[in-house]
């Protein structure tokens, strides 16, 4: 019931940033609290079955920004990477601090096909048949950029697999 509430929440949220008429509850955000709870929640999500949320090299610093939101950006990317990654392979959520950003990222070992890659921050575009509702990383963009001053990107080769990053400033 908890997680129904909170998609219900996250509809609602969508919907004002949509309009523009969401409210932002800026507080500080301790980076290194905020991983840990994520991976927390997620390591025994229903997603998660049979592969692995591994936290990697974050830094010691704060951020000033709306930790719920921030929250539902990055727990959309962990979400989908799980969604996206085979039975025995690894998700690994991390973070850097560079020149006054901090860049979070999380990578899975799977490659986007080039033709989803083009659609993949559009609202409605799922790769879920059937499922999904096409709105994680559209949500992803417009919560990150649009309202907390951020910027979205991703990466998806042979090489890096797939790499979602969402670059925050670390004062507004």
């Amino acid at each position: 019931s908890r997680m129904v509430g909170e998609e219900i929440q996250a509809h609602r949220q969508m919907l004002a940033a949509e309009r523009g008429e969401l409210r932002l509850e800026v507080a500080d955000v301790d980076v290194p609290a905020l991983l840990d709870e994520l991976v927390a929640l997620y390591r025994p999500h229903i997603v998660t079955g049979g592969r692995w949320l591994q936290l990697a090299k974050v830094p010691n610093c704060r951020l000033r920004t709306d930790a719920t939101l921030l929250r539902r950006v990055l727990g959309n990317l962990i979400k989908n990477a799980l969604e996206a990654t085979a039975a025995g392979e690894t998700v690994v959520v991390s973070a850097e601090a560079v020149a006054g950003e901090v860049v979070f990222s999380v990578r899975n070992p799977s490659v986007i096909p080039d033709a989803i890659q083009l659609q993949i921050f559009q609202r409605s575009f799922s790769t879920k048949a059937g499922e999904g509702r096409g709105v994680g990383t559209y949500a992803v963009k417009l919560f990150a950029e649009r309202f907390l001053g951020g910027r979205v990107s991703f990466v998806s080769n042979d090489d890096s697999g797939t790499v979602f990053s969402v670059t925050l400033p670390t004062a507004p």
